[in-house]
């Protein structure tokens, strides 16, 4: 009996066990248990239950499409489990792996289950509840989270009707509002998209409903005024959907002011002026275009395209210029359209301007001007050379002509690059130009002297030579008497075009004038004759400008080699002729010959030509015979000028040579930075360094001489030159450094200095001693640093000057006071070499002020600093200490460039007041210094 029943209860807990096991079994095969679910029977509602419970199981095993329509019967609806599930799969919208297309599902699902909530107004006030949580994140999130959530409300957008309105205006109302005046630009954005695809939002209220139609209409016009250019323009978008799907509703008054606001988001007024300082091609482009398809110059006629160039002229006259070029440079229009529309300008110009000429108008001139003119009339005379404040008839005639005048020369020089490349127009092209040379001789005859000169010499020099305009330009500019310093850069520009041989010519005989005065100067000669000096001067002149100017330069390098060569080869007898000038022992002999001034500007001019020659020349031979000239150079600066230059201090020949050396210095640094010269070149810029910095020279030195040692730094390349980096170029930064602490009392140092004299090349010469060498020196340091030379070791060697030296005079001060004050005081005044050595380099370097700090605690906790002076001196010696390591910590340390933080300077500072305490009460032994003591003390704990 026994054994039967435990063989009974075996069995029945085996068949339990196996149900228990299909069960599981069962439960696992999702798909089949959502379709069982699905079917109305026995247990359907735990069967729920337990797949809601089961969630993520249940979307990881089962396909879109079966979830769909399971969420869709009625039986899950129901389900008390359903809406909190739906509500915290909402809350996943924000995780980057949910799309919008299942976040727009999750919206389906809620709004069916709102609809279901018919009956029950607690479920629909819940659902309601998490709708309104939805629309704030929607609005309040980053903008690709906040999408993700609107993706959840687009549903309710689609299925709009007398029923959901009310809705949507209860979810929206606590925060929309205030959202679209929100101050975060992107919560406005994200209300701006809300509103605009879910406008009108209506009460089931009538007069709320009144009230806040008017509030959206309100939003939508702010929206489009809004400082944010994103916002603006999706305004702009969703305002044309809204007007074109609500037309009818809205009044006529609304609709005008929309539609005006629209247009007047972007003022033509304000594009302009994006047009005239924008500097990226690409976007001078696009607004290029825009224009051109505003102002439809090719679809109007003549009279209306001048009205429209002179409006856009008359808001910015740089904006009219950039157009005309643009338009042709971007090929916005055809070649053929463009010489058109610079025939039409042309045309325009030659019949305004004909009644200059005395020549009767004919009725078509005036005809012509009035139908364009909105002001002039037939009878108003241009006034010529009108200023702008004037605001008369005939002077808005000639504003508008100065104005065409030069949209045509830029469009002009634009296009003829494009027509040496593009034959197709060769009927056309030859038509512009007679109509071209026409107007040129006109401007050229009776306006040269105006304000338009400029433009008219531009025009001439983009079209072929002008036989009569060409003998009258070269008569003036080679005949004796000087032209204005205005008319000369455009006239020698439009020589050049023409006939830049003869140009070039004249440069060359009237350098070469330099020999006739080393001949007379080395004869013993007082005077000079000044037509000599003139003409070399002219020379020099011309020269300069030919090479400032980017046309004549490229003109010259590429088609007049031997011209270079010429005026090099004049120029080198420059420095024989400084020499027997400076051999001379008046001041006033010194300054017979060529004037000081020229001198300068040539040795200048023949540098430019080095280097020019030095990057253009093809053959080795050439490279070197050029290089050795400039090393030449270099050497006689050393032999003569800087030789000379300790022995003359105060005289107007110091002055020169000061001006001469830094000029050298500069130049130098020019070649290292234009072409890979050689390394005893290097050598040779060093030993000028070497020598300006070792001979105690004037500080105007000390900047050009800094730069060019920076320069030598960024030039050492090749291996050769690491060899002596090391071994020469730091010693000499050291002595840089040695030799601005020698000179920082000049009285040239601590001041901005003026020289004013007449030979020199700039009217004026501004040093600023303090900033310049120490922003110089730091540039040399950052260089260094760069190149992996600034080791522990040397900057340690700079740190310990920088600290001995401003001790030093720190002591000095406080013995001269007989007293220790506060470098915290207003009052307090910094020595000098302090302000140079501590403030403006140690502290304007995070590596140098931590190593300062650094040895500064070794050296006071060694007692180094107080053995290097007497037992009287001791305790001013502790003072000085004691205010360098308070100016250490006065300014304040830019956490995000410096290695060292605050509270490491802090516990630096910390730990030299502490030695500096202990130690001096070790020699306080005299009520003398009692006083003194106490006040270092204070300090200390300051």
């Amino acid at each position: 009996m026994e054994r039967n029943a435990e063989n009974v209860s075996s069995e029945e807990k085996s068949g339990v066990n196996k149900n228990r096991s299909e069960k599981e079994r069962l439960l696992r095969n999702y798909s089949l248990v959502l379709f069982k679910a699905l079917v109305p029977a026995k247990g359907q509602k735990t069967l729920i239950k337990k797949l809601y419970s089961e969630s993520n199981e249940v979307v990881a095993g089962c396909s879109v499409e079966q979830l769909c329509t399971a969420v869709q019967e009625p039986s899950f609806l129901a389900s008390s489990e359903f809406f909190s599930n739906v509500s915290s799969s909402c809350r996943n919208c924000a995780v980057e792996e949910v799309d919008r297309a299942l976040c727009e599902h999750y919206g389906e699902v809620l709004l069916r289950a709102w609809k279901k909530t018919i009956s029950e107004d607690a479920l629909r006030a819940a659902i309601e509840d998490s709708l309104t949580h939805i629309v704030y994140l929607a609005l309040c999130c980053e903008v690709d989270v906040a999408g993700k959530f609107f993706a959840v409300l687009l549903p309710f957008r689609k299925a709009r009707c007398k029923q959901i309105d009310p809705m949507l205006f209860r979810i929206v109302r606590p925060n929309l509002w205030r959202c679209l005046k929100a101050r975060s630009g992107q919560v406005r954005f994200n209300a701006c998209v809300f509103l605009t695809n879910f406008y009108p939002i209506l009460s089931d209220d009538q007069v709320e409903c009144c009230e806040y139609l008017l509030r959206q209409q309100e939003s939508l016009l702010q929206l489009l005024f809004d400082d944010v250019y994103s916002i603006r323009a999706k305004t702009c978008k969703g305002a044309m959907s809204i007007l074109a799907s609500f037309w009818v509703a809205f009044d006529s008054g609304f609709v005008k002011q929309l539609l005006t606001s629209f247009w007047d988001v972007v003022n033509m007024d304000l594009i302009l002026r994006c047009f005239d300082v924008e500097s990226v091609e690409s976007v001078r482009k696009q607004i290029a275009t825009f224009l051109l398809r505003t102002f439809k110059l090719q679809e109007v006629d003549e009279d209306e395209a001048i009205r429209r160039i002179i409006f856009m002229g008359e808001m910015t006259h740089v904006a009219a210029l950039n157009f005309h070029r643009l338009i042709v440079t971007q090929k916005l229009i055809t070649v053929h359209q463009a010489l058109k529309h610079v025939q039409m300008l042309a045309v325009v110009l030659y019949k305004m301007l004909r009644p200059l000429t005395g020549v009767n108008r004919s009725s078509d001139s005036d005809e012509h001007w009035h139908t364009w003119s909105a002001k002039g009339k037939p009878s108003s005379p241009i006034v010529v050379d009108a200023g702008k404040e004037d605001k008369s008839r005939g002077a808005g005639k000639w504003h508008a002509c100065c104005l065409l005048l030069d949209c045509l020369v830029v469009m002009w020089t634009a296009l003829r690059k494009q027509l040496q490349e593009d034959h197709s127009c060769q009927t056309e092209q030859a038509r512009t130009l007679n109509i071209l040379s026409q107007l040129f001789e006109l401007l050229f005859t009776y306006l040269r002297e105006s304000t338009m000169m400029e433009s008219i010499m531009a025009l001439g020099s983009a079209l072929n030579e002008q036989k009569s305009a060409s003998a009258v330009v070269l008569h003036e500019l080679l005949s004796d008497n000087p032209l204005s310093e205005e008319k000369l850069l455009p006239y020698l520009e439009t020589a050049a075009s023409w006939q830049f041989p003869v140009i070039l010519e004249f440069v060359s005989s009237g350098l070469r004038a330099i020999d006739v005065v080393f001949d007379e100067l080395t004869e013993g000669r007082e005077m000079i004759g000044d037509d000599t000096k003139r003409c070399f001067g002219r020379a020099l002149q011309y020269l300069m400008l030919i090479l400032k100017s980017p046309t004549m330069r490229q003109n010259l390098t590429t088609n007049h080699e031997a011209f270079l060569l010429r005026f090099h080869a004049d120029l080198m007898r420059l420095n024989d002729v400084v020499a027997a000038q400076l051999g001379r022992d008046s001041a006033a002999s010194f300054q017979q010959g060529i004037s000081l001034c020229d001198s300068l500007q040539a040795y200048e001019l023949r540098h430019t030509l080095s280097i020019i020659l030095l990057n253009t020349m093809k053959t080795e031979e050439s490279h070197l015979e050029i290089e050795q000239l400039v090393e030449d150079d270099a050497v006689w600066l050393i032999d003569t000028a800087l030789k000379m230059l300790t022995t003359v201090i105060g005289t107007s020949k110091a002055h020169f040579l000061i001006r001469l050396s830094q000029n050298a210095l500069r130049l130098l640094g020019y070649h290292l930075g234009s072409y890979s010269h050689s390394l005893r070149y290097k050598r040779t810029v060093i030993r000028v360094i070497s020598t300006v910095a070792m001979s105690g020279n004037s500080s105007l030195l000390i900047i050009p001489a800094l730069k060019t040692l920076r320069d030598i730094y960024e030039a050492m390349e090749r291996p050769e030159d690491m060899e002596f980096l090391l071994d020469t170029l730091v010693p000499l930064t050291h002595r840089c450094l040695l030799w601005m602490t020698e000179r920082v009392n000049d009285n040239d140092f601590d001041m901005r200095f003026r020289i004013f004299f007449f030979w020199f090349l700039h009217a004026a010469d501004v040093c600023k001693c303090f900033q310049g060498c120490a922003e110089e020196f730091l540039n040399v340091l950052k260089v260094m640093r760069a190149m992996n030379k600034l080791s522990e070791t040397i900057i340690g060697k700079y740190v310990k000057h920088i600290i001995i030296t401003s001790i030093t005079a720190l002591m000095e001060m406080n013995k001269n006071d007989l007293y220790v004050l506060s470098p915290l005081d207003s009052d307090f005044k910094i020595p000098g070499v302090v302000e140079l050595l501590l403030q403006r380099i140690a502290l304007k370097d995070p590596v140098v002020h931590s190593k300062t700090l650094s040895v500064l605690q070794k050296m006071v906790q060694s007692e180094a600093l107080i053995s290097r002076y007497g037992s009287e001196d001791v305790f001013f010696v502790y003072g000085a200490v004691t205010q360098f390591a308070l100016l250490s910590n006065k300014k304040k340390i830019d956490k995000a460039n410096s290695e060292l933080s605050l509270p490491m300077t802090a516990q630096a500072s910390a730990a030299c007041m502490e030695a500096i305490r202990e130690q001096m009460e070790q020699h306080i032994g005299s009520v003398q210094w009692r006083g003194i003591y106490e006040k270092i003390l204070e300090l200390c704990h300051s």
